[in-house]
């Protein structure tokens, strides 16, 4: 178990690599989260973390990233969604009520989710009827820069129909993360899911460095939507 120390800088440096893509330092982390500590103490703690493997240092003179390890302590410890804001919420019940029926319902919602998480969207109607958006945002992302792991991710898009069709007959209507080697689509990857009403599965699929909070919330909301429309 973590000490509290050790559990807020573990997330400190989840957030703030989640929004830079960059290994974090510990100057960083006294600098900008306002830490009562000295760098050094930070950098000791920053070892400790490593050595318990939540954390790991992809180059010998940068900071720390989170590991898959350190991102599963994160969701399985007091972990809070992101409530959307008003904007959002407003343009996802919009698109859900001007849908036409609720299969086009459905893939505006896909479209709207792809823009607002930045995110791939997958959706299913059945185990093998499904359908995707926010594939470039997927592509755009740092981690998949390298050409060798796009040509990983366009296999993986290929097999989708495999993959879905069993990921659908375990998903109900509970929220479920599943973070890398844990991700039956695929390991380098994380996925969010959940099925609405009408048995409708919505997934957001992107790199281990999401912001889980956020894509969480927007997940429990389009439920919310999907379960009002039926």
């Amino acid at each position: 178990m973590l000490t509290v120390r050790q559990d807020n800088l573990l997330r400190a440096i989840i957030s703030e690599y989640v929004k830079t893509a960059e290994p974090v330092g510990s100057q960083v982390l006294v600098e900008k989260y306002k830490l009562d500590v000295s760098s050094a103490t930070v950098r000791n703690e920053m070892l400790e973390l490593d050595e318990l493997g939540y954390l790991e240092q992809p180059h010998t003179s940068a900071g720390r990233i989170p590991t898959e390890a350190g991102y599963r302590y994160f969701l399985d410890n007091q972990f809070i969604s992101k409530k959307p804001s008003f904007a959002q919420e407003k343009k996802l019940s919009q698109t859900i009520r001007e849908g036409q029926g609720d299969r086009q319902s459905a893939k505006a919602l896909a479209k709207i989710l792809a823009e607002l998480s930045q995110e791939f969207i997958l959706t299913a109607f059945t185990d093998n009827d499904f359908y995707y958006t926010g594939l470039t945002n997927l592509f755009i992302q740092p981690e998949f820069s390298n050409q060798h792991i796009v040509y990983n991710i366009a296999g993986v898009i290929d097999q989708l129909d495999r993959h879905l069709a069993k990921l659908y007959h375990q998903v109900n209507d509970e929220i479920v993360i599943l973070v890398g080697t844990n991700n039956p689509i695929d390991p380098a990857l994380s996925l969010i899911t959940v099925k609405t009403s009408g048995n409708l599965l919505i997934a957001i699929l992107g790199p281990l460095r999401m912001p889980y909070r956020t894509n969480v919330g927007l997940l429990e909301y389009s439920r919310e939507l999907m379960k009002n429309l039926s």
